[in-house]
C-alpha cells in the first residue's frame, strides 16, 4: 500500500492541493487534478481547486475536494448520482447528496490492481 506524505515543501510531496480564488481557465469546472504517472502507477498528483473562498462559503468546498482526491488516487467517474465522483455536485433542497460510498471503496481496490477510467456503480 502506498504511504502520502504531507509536506509544505512544494518540490516533495504525493499530493498537491493549491486553493485559488482564480476561476478555472475555462471558466466551467470548479477544480482539476492533473495526475503524474510511471506507466499505470500514479506517483503524484497536482489539484487545483478554484474559487476556493466561494466554495467553502456554499459549502462546497469538502465535497469537491473529497472528489478531486479520488482522481489523485486513481478513481474515475461515476454512473451513481449519489457518488461522490459523480461528475458533477447534485444539490436537492440546499444539500449536496454526493457522498463517499461503497463504489469508492471497491473503485480503490480496484484502482490499486489496475487504473480505473470509469466507476459502474449499482447502488438503489
Amino acid at each position: 500500500m502506498p504511504t502520502l506524505y504531507f509536506s509544505e515543501d512544494e518540490s516533495n510531496y504525493d499530493i498537491l492541493v493549491l486553493l485559488t480564488d482564480n476561476l478555472h481557465p475555462n471558466g466551467k469546472t470548479k477544480a482539476a487534478t492533473l495526475l503524474y504517472l510511471d506507466g499505470k502507477k500514479i506517483i503524484a498528483a497536482d489539484i487545483t481547486i478554484y474559487e476556493s473562498g466561494l466554495l467553502y462559503h456554499d459549502g462546497e468546498i469538502i465535497p469537491v475536494l473529497q472528489h478531486e482526491l479520488g482522481h489523485a488516487i486513481g478513481l474515475g467517474h461515476s454512473n451513481y448520482a449519489g457518488s461522490v465522483m459523480f461528475p458533477s455536485l447534485i444539490v436537492v433542497d440546499d444539500e449536496i447528496i454526493g457522498h463517499i460510498s461503497e463504489c469508492e471503496s471497491e473503485g480503490v481496490k480496484t484502482a490499486y490492481s489496475s487504473f480505473v477510467e470509469r466507476v459502474e456503480c449499482n447502488i438503489e
